[in-house]
């Protein structure tokens, strides 16, 4: 049979800068900022690597930390009560052969090779194996480190540098891998001393580093796993130098909790708090329920676009908010909530949810069944708390009355401090009264990170 030359054969070559960066666009059209996608791809990748499920020994911990120097800033993902990075490198072929979650070595220095949701590893919340290049996009030189100590003593460094044609890496092992640390980062990290992980973000953007210092960061773990550190008490730690923050979870806020509903009552902070709990409720045309919609309304908050509507979870992690924006704004901008699904239907719904975990496909089964109920549910609140009809959108209703008088207050208040308005009213000693003239003053606005709906 003819064939083409053996010699002739040459392979593909990819720009892999270009690579990453549309890897980071992907996480841009959903998220502006780089410290939202590294915590969230960070705090995964160290929780599908915990010992305990469950967390039950009170073990795992992670920690996110900004080191500097007069010269220097690095940040760096720590993780405690995991395995650390088993397994050996693997040439290419053995890498063609589909590889066990315990390679975890292998897995983390190549790209694409998902983690398949069999049953027992069903938890597991990294799926396609993107999310490491995240990091390097949040490197100003796109350049990570990583050292590891496992169970069996062995304590590994590796260097990973995004370049125009590769994304190669480095290693080296024990006490010339510890020399290598300490000059690379110029002392401000010493070696591992406990088995498990961490991720080093050398170089990282100016938007990292200011969003660790201002306690941006937190607030994002807060509103994104706020669920495992409610029911597995999972520890979350943000540190800045001698600054530490353990992270609570953003339901603390809440006049009841999602894990302790029975044992915690906090007060309401608005007396016109309405408050929608629905347990078990069956998915439409599925064999799976929901097993618990929490909806909050308070007409005194307006949650910006990261908690607005129902957050929807996944093995502990909010993927996304499904919005509830045929409420209308002067009720969906007041609401927030989350909802939780059965373990089965989880597995379900990674097949319909995107790859950089902050969507999913509504408009194809199972998640469009998930959608019908949450929307019914909504509904079914607006009208019976909040006096909400259905078409009703041109009709102002008492909340809508409401929000338009705190808009108009706030507007004037605004512009009062901006010196708009009409010429100042004086009374004088003789009691005529003066007017002063104003003049016109030029106004400028800006939106930042200007975000449609759909694409």
């Amino acid at each position: 049979m003819a064939d083409f030359d053996k010699d002739s054969k040459q392979p593909l070559v990819m720009d892999v800068q270009q690579v990453v960066k549309q890897i980071i666009a992907g996480y841009e059209n959903f998220e502006k900022r780089a410290s939202h996608w590294v915590q969230k791809d960070g705090i995964q990748n160290c929780w599908d690597a915990r010992k305990c499920e469950k967390n039950e020994d009170k073990k795992w911990k992670c920690v996110i930390e900004l080191h500097q120097n007069s010269k220097k800033s690095i940040v760096s993902i720590t993780d405690y009560g995991t395995y650390g990075l088993t397994g050996k490198r693997l040439d290419k072929k053995e890498l063609q052969k589909e590889q066990p979650v315990k390679e975890r070595w292998c897995r983390f220095e190549n790209y694409a090779f998902s983690n398949k949701a069999k049953k027992k590893e069903r938890h597991l919340l990294g799926s396609r194996g993107r999310g490491k290049f995240v990091f390097s996009g949040a490197s100003d030189t796109m350049t990570t480190l990583y050292d590891t100590l496992r169970d069996d003593k062995v304590y590994r460094l590796g260097r990973r540098i995004v370049e125009k044609l590769d994304a190669p890496t480095w290693v080296e092992e024990d006490q010339k891998a510890k020399e290598i640390l300490i000059d690379q980062t110029e002392g401000l990290l010493q070696p591992l001393k406990h088995v498990g992980t961490r991720i080093i973000i050398m170089e990282p953007s100016k938007e990292l580093v200011e969003d660790i210092q201002d306690g941006l960061m937190e607030q994002f773990i807060s509103e994104t796993w706020w669920e495992i550190i409610e029911k597995f008490d999972a520890k979350i730690i943000v540190k800045n130098g001698k600054d530490s923050k353990t992270v609570e979870p953003v339901t603390k806020k809440f006049p009841c909790s999602l894990m302790t509903q029975t044992k915690i009552s906090r007060p309401k902070t608005s007396p016109d708090q309405k408050i929608f709990i629905k347990e078990s409720v069956p998915i439409p045309s599925t064999k799976y329920r929901i097993k618990k919609l929490y909806i909050l309304y308070d007409p005194n908050q307006t949650f910006d676009d990261r908690q607005v509507g129902i957050s929807v979870q996944r093995d502990g992690m909010s993927i996304t908010h499904h919005h509830i924006d045929f409420l209308g704004s002067n009720l969906s901008e007041h609401i927030t909530g989350y909802v939780t699904v059965d373990e089965q239907f989880q597995g379900a719904m990674r097949e319909q949810e995107g790859p950089e975990h902050y969507s999913y496909n509504w408009s194809k089964a199972p998640t469009s069944y998930l959608s019908f109920i949450i929307k019914k549910l909504c509904k079914e609140f607006a009208t019976e708390q909040l006096g909400w009809k259905e078409g009703q959108s041109a009709k102002t209703t008492k909340s809508d009355k409401k929000a338009d008088d705190r808009a108009r207050n706030k507007a004037n208040e605004v512009a009062k401090r901006m010196g708009f308005g009409k010429g100042k009213r004086t009374i004088t000693k003789t009691g005529k009264t003066t007017k002063t003239k104003k003049n016109p003053k030029l106004v400028g606005i800006q939106l930042n990170d200007l975000a449609f709906p759909n694409e």
